[in-house]
C-alpha cells in the first residue's frame, strides 16, 4: 500500500534501513549477517534498501529492527496513514491458538511446557533462523554442483584440444568437490541425530549428557568444515546457556567449554566477527557461573569474563561498532559489579566505581529514545552497582546512592511493563525492592517500616512472574530475599519479630530447594547462612531462651 505520495512502507522502511546501516558503517555483509544470520545473504539487503520489496513480512522488518536498534516509532513513521498495523504477534500474524503455539514450540525443542506466549514466539523465531541457515546451506551446496559442472564442462574442452594432463587435474578437482560435499551431506545428517539427542537430554534437565551430545555433534565437521562446526557448536552453546541460566544445573559450564573450544577455530585477525562474539558470550557465561560460585572460584570465572570482555572491546569500538561496543560496556560492567560485591574494603569500592562508569559509558549509546529497551536494561544493571555502592557507605552518602538505586529502577520501569516486557520487568521489580529493602534497614522507625513493606511488595509482584516451575532460580533468589526482607523488619517492630522471624525461616527453607551447593555455591552458602542467622533470633525470642 502506498501513501499520496506513491511511497509504500517497503520504500520507506529500506531508506531507514540504508541510513541506519551507514550510521554504524556497516557493510550490507554486516547486516545480512546480523540481521538474516548469513553474510551471503546481502542481496536481499540490496532489495530491501533500494525499495524492491514493498510488502516486507513482519518478521522480516522485526529482524532488521532488531539489527540495527530501531524503535517502534521509527518503524511506524515510515506506514502510510492507512496501513495496517505492523505490530502482530506470531499468534495473531498466523493465527494460532495458544496451545497451537505450544505444540509447536514442544516440537521443536521448547524446554518449558508452562512458559508464557511471548516465550514461545521467541522461541520459534530463533527457530527460523536456524531455518535460514539451513537454507544458506543448501543454496551453498547448489552452488557446490555448479563448480563441478563447470570443471567438468572445462576437461571436456581439455580432452577435445588433447591436454591429457589438464583433463586429468580439473577432473581430479572435481571429484575432491563431489566427495567433500557428499561427506558433508551425510554429517550433517548425522550432526543433526546427535544434536537431537542432546536436546532430548536437555529436556530431561540433564545439562551434562546434552553437553556431550552436543560437543559431539559439532566435532563431526572438524575434518570437513570447521567453521561450520564453529557455527553449530556456538548455537548449542547458547542453547547450554538459557537452560543453565533458568534452571540451574550444569549448563552454564558446559557452554562455557564450547565456546572455549571455538577460539581454537576463530582468531582475532582472521574471523575478527566471530572471534568477538565468541569472546562476548563467553564473558557472559563465565560471568553468571561466578556469580553464582563462591570463594576463590567464583572471583576466578569473574577475572577471565573481565579478561573476555576487554579482549572484545579491541574489536568492538565505539566509532566503529557502537552498539556492539555499549553491549560490551554492560557485560564488563556487570562482571566488575559481581567482583566488586564480593571483594571488601576499598579493592572492593573500586570495582564497584570501576563498574558504575562502564554502565554509564554504555548509556552514551544506549538511550531512552534511540535503544529503550537496552537503556532500560543499562538503567537496571546501574542500580546494583549504586546499590551496593550505597551497601558499604554510610550516612547521608549511602542514602543518596540508595535512593539513585531505586530512581534508576523506576526509570527502567518506564521501559519494562508486566505486559510488555514481563522477565525484565520482574527482574526490576525485584532488584527496586533491594534498594528499598537497604534504606529501610537504614532508615529505621516508622519511615523505615513503610520502605520496608514497599521492598515486600515489590518482591512478591515479582513472583507473579517469577514462578517456581517457569523460573525457579530465579524464583528462588526473590524468595532469599523476601527472608532479608522479614529479618529487617522483624528487627525495626521487635513487637511483630517473632512472626517475621517465622516468615523468614519459610523463605529461606523455600529458597534452598533450588540452590544447588555444587554449582551455585554461593548463593546456597548464602541462604543457609542467613537462615540460621533468623533461627538463631527466632530461638532466643522463645521463653526457655
Amino acid at each position: 500500500m502506498s501513501d499520496s505520495n506513491g511511497e509504500s512502507f517497503g520504500q520507506r522502511f529500506g531508506a531507514l534501513v540504508l541510513a541506519a546501516r551507514e550510521a554504524k558503517n556497516w557493510s550490507q555483509e554486516m547486516l545480512a549477517a546480523e540481521a538474516l544470520g548469513n553474510p551471503d545473504r546481502k542481496g536481499a539487503v540490496s532489495q530491501l534498501e533500494t525499495g524492491k520489496v514493498p510488502k516486507p513480512r513482519y518478521g522480516t522488518v522485526r529482524n532488521y529492527a532488531r539489527a540495527l536498534g530501531l524503535t517502534d516509532a521509527q518503524i511506524e513513521a515510515c506506514r502510510p496513514p492507512d496501513s495496517p498495523e505492523p505490530n502482530r504477534t506470531v499468534t495473531d500474524e498466523l493465527r494460532l491458538s495458544k496451545e497451537m503455539l505450544k505444540t509447536l514450540a514442544w516440537d521443536f525443542g521448547h524446554a518449558n511446557p508452562r512458559a508464557a506466549v511471548a516465550e514461545y514466539e521467541a522461541f520459534l523465531r530463533d527457530k527460523a533462523t536456524e531455518l535460514r541457515a539451513l537454507q544458506s546451506r543448501i543454496e551453498a551446496m547448489g552452488a557446490a554442483e555448479g563448480r563441478i559442472a563447470n570443471l567438468m564442462g572445462a576437461a571436456e574442452g581439455a580432452l577435445e584440444a588433447g591436454d591429457f594432463p589438464e583433463a586429468d587435474r580439473l577432473l581430479a578437482d572435481a571429484e575432491e568437490i563431489q566427495q567433500t560435499e557428499h561427506t558433508l551431506v551425510q554429517v550433517r545428517k548425522q550432526a543433526h541425530i546427535r544434536e537431537t539427542r542432546g536436546d532430548a537430554a536437555l529436556l530431561n534437565n540433564d545439562a551434562g549428557t546434552a553437553f556431550v551430545h552436543y560437543d559431539a555433534s559439532a566435532a563431526m565437521f572438524d575434518p570437513f568444515d570447521r567453521l561450520e562446526g564453529a557455527e553449530r557448536r556456538h548455537r548449542l552453546a547458547e542453547r547450554l546457556y538459557r537452560h543453565g541460566l533458568r534452571f540451574g544445573g550444569s549448563g552454564l559450564q558446559g557452554s562455557e567449554a564450547l565456546l572455549h573450544l571455538n577460539l581454537d577455530t576463530y582468531t582475532e585477525t582472521e574471523t575478527p566477527v566471530e572471534w568477538v562474539k565468541t569472546q562476548n558470550s563467553l564473558a557472559i557465561a563465565l560471568g553468571t557461573q561466578g556469580a553464582r560460585a563462591g570463594g576463590e572460584a567464583g572471583m576466578r570465572l569473574l577475572s577471565r569474563a573481565v579478561e573476555a570482555c576487554e579482549a572484545a572491546l579491541r574489536v568492538y569500538t565505539e566509532e566503529a561498532h557502537p552498539v556492539q561496543w555499549a553491549m560490551t560496556q554492560n557485560n564488563l560492567a556487570i562482571a566488575l559489579r559481581s567482583q566488586g560485591e564480593r571483594a571488601g574494603g576499598e579493592a572492593g569500592m573500586r570495582l564497584l566505581s570501576r563498574a558504575v562508569e562502564a554502565y554509564e559509558t554504555a548509556l552514551r549509546v544506549y538511550t531512552e529514545d534511540a535503544h529503550p529497551v537496552q537503556w532500560a536494561m543499562t538503567q537496571n544493571n546501574l542500580a546494583n552497582a549504586l546499590r551496593n555502592q550505597g551497601e558499604r557507605a554510610g550516612g547521608e552518602a549511602g542514602m543518596g546512592l540508595l535512593s539513585r538505586a531505586a530512581e534508576a529502577c523506576e526509570a527502567a520501569l518506564r521501559v519494562y511493563t508486566e505486559d510488555g516486557h514481563p522477565v525484565d520487568w520482574a527482574m526490576t521489580q525485584n532488584n527496586l525492592a533491594i534498594a528499598l529493602k537497604t534504606q529501610g534497614a537504614r532508615a529505621g522507625g516508622e519511615p523505615g517500616m513503610r520502605l520496608l513493606s514497599q521492598a515486600v511488595e515489590a518482591y512478591e509482584a515479582a513472583l507473579r512472574v517469577y514462578t517456581e516451575d517457569a523460573h525457579p532460580v530465579d524464583w528462588a533468589m526473590t524468595q532469599e530475599n523476601i527472608g532479608r526482607a522479614f529479618m529487617a523488619m522483624a528487627e525495626a517492630a521487635p513487637g511483630e519479630a517473632e512472626a517475621r522471624l517465622r516468615a523468614a525461616v519459610a523463605a529461606f527453607d523455600r529458597a534452598l530447594t533450588v540452590f544447588d551447593p555444587e554449582t551455585m555455591s554461593f548463593r546456597y552458602e548464602a541462604a543457609t547462612s542467613a537462615r540460621a542467622e533468623a533461627a538463631a533470633r527466632l530461638e532466643a525470642l522463645s521463653p526457655a531462651g
